[in-house]
């Protein structure tokens, strides 16, 4: 997309440039000036403020809702080229979380810090009772790279997904009369486009094999858009494709 000053906005084929995707940082931090979590105050805008809703809760608690905010921000933003810049939402985040703890025991933001740190840290008791910690989150890294995941595959099932969902089976012989030649795939037409009788004529043995596509050869293919095999059974197919 390309904006030129005084011109409406227009699309633009590029070739040989690589995609950029860039977190718009100003948008994300309105959003949270929306939500109260900062405001303009003395000339400064987007400066960070106590989130009123949260007073009433637990100092854990506290810091486990800010968490949720600040971690689903990141997640959905770190692979932007320049996600170093969600610092900003993180310091947002940060000090509206230790006015929000110093507005709940009405202490200054400086007493607040020495309290709980810059990174504000809790400890409470679990429902087991035991003590727990928790802190307001930090990324390990800006920016993460998307990679594809290394979990080993069961190629079993790849093998079972790819032969029951994607392959066309263009290789395998008619499933009617086994004819390895000249073989082609004959759909069920979809109800959208029309067809009321799904379930019959040859359409029942389609259903009856829980399929929307078989491999059958030109000829048989010609006799079953014309009726000849409306009668036939599971039986009088050459094989049933799995």
């Amino acid at each position: 997309m390309v904006e030129t000053e005084g011109k409406r906005t227009t699309l633009k084929r590029v070739t040989g440039w690589q995609p950029r995707v860039d977190v718009p940082t100003l948008e994300i931090v309105s959003r949270l000036s929306k939500s109260g979590f900062c405001h303009s105050v003395k000339g400064k805008t987007h400066f960070p403020c106590s989130k009123k809703s949260f007073v009433a809760l637990e100092d854990h608690e506290i810091v486990l809702r800010y968490n949720s905010v600040w971690r689903g921000v990141y997640n959905y933003y770190c692979i932007s080229n320049n996600a170093h810049k969600l610092r900003w939402v993180m310091y947002i985040l940060q000090y509206s979380c230790l006015m929000t703890l110093s507005h709940k025991h009405r202490i200054r933001v400086p007493r607040a810090i020495r309290k709980y740190g810059v990174f504000p840290r809790i400890t409470y008791k679990g429902a087991d009772g035991e003590p727990k910690d928790i802190s307001f989150w930090r990324p390990p890294t800006w920016r993460q790279v998307k990679s594809p995941s290394e979990r080993p595959l069961d190629i079993n099932v790849l093998v079972a997904k790819t032969g029951r969902l994607t392959r066309s089976r263009l290789g395998s012989p008619c499933a009617v009369c086994g004819n390895p030649h000249g073989v082609e795939m004959h759909h069920v037409r979809a109800l959208r486009k029309g067809n009321k009788t799904i379930a019959n004529g040859f359409n029942r043995i389609m259903s009856a094999i829980n399929r929307k596509q078989l491999p059958v050869c030109r000829s048989c293919h010609d006799g079953i858009h014309a009726g000849r095999y409306d009668g036939v059974k599971l039986s009088d197919l050459a094989y049933i494709p799995q």
